[in-house]
């Protein structure tokens, strides 16, 4: 370690310490309330900044927390002893009773100051869910925010983020880099053990790299594999990660540690169907199309985050009325995803409460065919793009689908993400404005493809939604189509690119406070959703994935800005919010700020 380095701190005693505010991308500036910084009381996050000046000897080193429908059955392998089964087939305002209240929600499992929810009577909570896309269990197929709740569950990443989005260490204590900026060196923490009951080790983390840049099918990792090299074991508890050119957001993009011997005994196919990890909860079986279920890890290394309850179920319930009822019946103990409407059928309830997470996730329609420039489209003229977004009546969608529960997208770039630009104006609802620029662009009467998954926990209502849009786009006079299907068809298209036309998707807000995450999900040829293939934007990504000084980077993040509110690649619609309702089982609950999903889980508690 470098002579910069700070000391640290594994007492018994004291609260887990964030990554300072600044430092590559992690942290948040602190003296800023959610509503200075967005209109209308939005979530805020401050605008945080991948940050070492160009000529530091070390990066920061960071105190570590002090203890802190039908289903096809088929049985799945169980190819090493103790693996598990498979089977294949923000700020919160909870509602209770009528009164609502603000605020960060009630203490979960655990407290910020950490303490433990004593052992609960309820042994299960089951959890209601639209979709969790292609239901992959495997931690390091997270290839959509749909599956991100089953990733969080199961496995522990080296840093992870708290309720306000910071990241905070886990199964690593402190990190540093070298002055060539391609070397980063973690110190990893002790008294670990995975799921399989073995030690956590640095040979984990190299197991864990070693498959995703050795491997053919992390193409949603592309980011991590272009620019990581190798995984070095220096000892049991440090190891080094070499790039092959400065990666600012590494931290962040590292993937979750998995058991070596474990992985080595069963090999890839089987891990994929029973993985193992670190996380609190162990898995323990699937079907698909149905649920996933997990066992609580009883030997978790964070007490504070250990669950109070012994199983947890994701249960696949993809009709809204659905969900309602498994609450209202008891089947469920929490319903994810409701629209305004359902929510309200909770009103005066005082057994279910109604839990708002505020400013969750952007829907954008995508101009898809800007991913292949040589074939002709009426959606590679800006004009048009421009168009059809003001054919769209944001507002009145806000307003009448979404019950005031969503706002205008005033751009591409989520207020939260550093470079955004304030000043930015939402285009103006204007349908006649929107003719005369077809017809000048020559599109008048065009023919549109309009893709939509039918369910997403992100945006509720996403298939009226998407209904919604292609009829203005009609009243305008172009000809539109949806396409509509579920996520587990639509997104695997998407990623292939395999979808002409455009794409209604949602990306949660929570999760672009770095520039390089927008980038690296929609805007680049090597984006896991791609829209565009434009050699300009591709320079830029590079540069922002590469560039660690923080006002170099802040004014990046302005560029990016500038050119994704000037081209519309990707036309921003509204900011919702996510709806809960949770029953009487649940002790408490709240989420991380701006997360539409259901999870992470470790502020949620039993009675």
């Amino acid at each position: 370690m470098g002579s910069g380095d700070q000391s640290v701190d594994q007492g018994d005693e004291g609260e887990i310490t964030p990554i300072p505010p600044g430092t590559f991308g992690f942290g948040h500036a602190h003296g800023f309330s959610r509503r200075s910084l967005l209109a209308g009381g939005a979530l805020a996050l401050s605008a945080i900044a991948a940050a070492c000046s160009s000529d530091a000897k070390t990066t920061t080193t960071t105190a570590a927390p002090t203890t802190a429908g039908a289903t096809a059955t088929t049985t799945g392998s169980t190819a090493a002893t103790g693996a598990p089964t498979t089977t294949a087939a923000g700020s919160t305002v909870t509602t209770a009773g009528g009164a609502t209240t603000t605020g960060a929600g009630t203490a979960g499992a655990t407290t910020v100051a950490g303490s433990v929810a004593p052992e609960a009577q309820t042994e299960t909570l089951t959890l209601g869910v639209q979709s969790l896309q292609e239901q992959y269990v495997d931690p390091h197929f997270a290839v959509g925010g749909l599956i991100f709740p089953l990733t969080w569950a199961i496995s522990e990443g080296l840093y992870r983020q708290d309720q306000n989005a910071q990241y905070l260490p886990a199964l690593a204590t402190s990190y540093t880099l070298s002055d060539d900026k391609l070397t980063w060196t973690f110190t990893l923490r002790t008294g670990v053990k995975m799921h399989d009951g073995s030690a956590f080790t640095a040979n984990d983390v190299k197991t864990a790299v070693d498959r995703i840049i050795q491997g053919a099918d992390f193409t949603h990792l592309a980011t991590f594999k272009s620019y990581v090299t190798a995984a070095n074991v220096i000892d049991d508890t440090h190891v080094a990660i070499v790039t092959n050119k400065p990666y600012a957001t590494l931290v962040s993009d590292m993937p979750p540690p998995i058991p070596t011997g474990y992985y080595n005994q069963v090999g890839d196919a089987a891990f994929r169907k029973a993985p193992m990890a670190a996380g609190a909860w162990k898995f323990a079986s699937q079907s698909l199309n149905a649920d996933v279920r997990y066992d609580r890890f009883d030997d978790y290394w964070d007490p504070t985050r250990k669950p109070n309850f012994r199983k947890l179920v994701f249960l696949i319930v993809p009709d809204e009325s659905s969900r309602v009822a498994g609450i209202q019946t008891g089947s469920l103990d929490i319903a994810f995803g409701l629209s305004a409407a359902a929510a309200k059928q909770f009103d005066g309830d005082s057994k279910n409460k109604v839990n708002e997470t505020k400013d969750t996730a952007l829907a954008y329609v995508f101009a898809i065919d800007n991913n292949f420039p040589d074939q002709p489209s009426p959606l590679l003229d800006v004009n048009v793009r421009k168009a059809l977004l003001m054919a769209i009546d944001r507002d009145g969608i806000a307003k009448s689908l979404y019950g005031g529960f969503a706002r205008t997208a005033q751009s591409p770039i989520p207020p939260v993400m550093m470079g955004f630009d304030p000043s930015v104006k939402a285009l103006p609802y204007d349908p006649e404005g929107a003719k005369k620029m077809l017809a000048a662009a020559g599109a008048a009467g065009m023919s549109l493809t309009l893709n939509s998954y039918n369910a997403t926990p992100s945006i509720p209502d996403v298939a009226k939604l998407a209904e919604t849009i292609a009829s203005l786009w009609n009243a305008i006079g172009i000809k539109t189509t949806l396409n509509v299907a579920d996520s587990g068809t639509i997104l695997p298209a998407w990623r292939s690119k395999q979808l002409k036309g455009a794409g209604l998707l949602a990306g949660p807000v929570y999760f672009y406070v770095e520039p390089s995450r927008l980038t690296s999900s929609f805007f680049s040829s090597k984006a896991a959703y791609s829209t565009v293939s434009n050699a300009e934007l591709d320079a830029l990504v590079d540069q922002i994935n590469q560039e660690t000084d923080k006002a170099k980077r802040t004014a990046l993040g302005k560029q990016l800005s500038d050119l994704l509110s000037a081209q519309l690649w990707g036309l921003p619609i509204i900011t919702v919010s996510s709806l809960a309702v949770t029953g009487p089982n649940v002790a408490s609950y709240t989420t991380m700020a701006g997360c539409p999903y259901a999870g992470p889980l470790y502020w949620l508690s039993a009675k």
